[in-house]
């Protein structure tokens, strides 16, 4: 696979999570700065964390270049979204349940790719080294893609989405599970990052449109 078709794949994803974390945001109430830090955060915070669970150190964001880009996007991202609810302030209160349909579709888009390209990351490091180790591979993909948003919800002081509605961490294990099995079984890598992140995102997107849950054990 191309870097430059991986590189325009991680940037939709970082687009997408910049927006959806913007939006949040900002129905929190957060400053424009707030909103800057926590589209970050989402974006980046979940292969941040992967990278420092792998030993790749310092992170990638702080030693490629490309990633310098991608977080000049993600606050610009940021800031367009913040401006835009800050102009159409009554319009965008008035269509809250709109803005958070728009909300869940970023999310699902965003969660496909950093599902699979944090597979990615991990079955490259070292040379394949982890290539065999499935488990690892499923286990940081999972936390690539989840693990911006958890911090983020920490930090709203909200329980992290992922531990309370609509079957997102698994959306997330199929994803990154669909990418490395396919890989293994010889398919292409952008195939098997096209097929990931699709069934990442079409899980995601079904359990928010039928309102699929695990069980609680309290109402």
């Amino acid at each position: 696979m191309t870097e430059i078709v991986l590189n325009a794949i991680i940037t939709i994803g970082v687009i997408a999570y910049s927006v959806s974390a913007s939006l949040i945001a900002i129905d929190h109430r957060v400053d424009m700065f707030g909103v800057m830090v926590l589209a970050a955060i989402t974006s980046f915070g979940g292969g941040m964390t992967r990278d420092l669970l792998l030993g790749n150190l310092p992170p990638l964001l702080f030693r490629d270049p490309f990633y310098y880009i991608l977080a000049g996007i993600s606050v610009t991202t940021a800031l367009i979204v913040f401006w835009i609810a800050r102009f159409l302030q009554e319009k965008f209160v008035a269509r809250e349940k709109l803005i958070d349909q728009i909300t869940n579709i970023f999310d699902a888009v965003a969660l496909g790719v950093f599902a699979t390209t944090g597979a990615k990351t991990v079955m490259d490091f070292a040379d394949h080294a982890f290539l065999t180790n499935g488990f690892l591979v499923i286990t940081l993909g999972t936390l690539t893609a989840v693990g911006g948003g958890m911090i983020r919800d920490v930090m709203i002081r909200e329980v992290p989405f992922v531990l309370r509605k609509r079957v997102y961490a698994v959306a997330a294990i199929l994803g990154a599970s669909a990418y490395y099995l396919l890989v293994r079984l010889g398919a292409f890598e952008t195939a098997a990052l096209i097929v990931g992140c699709v069934l990442c995102t079409a899980l995601r997107l079904c359990a928010t449109a039928f309102k699929w849950n695990f069980p609680r054990a309290l109402p």
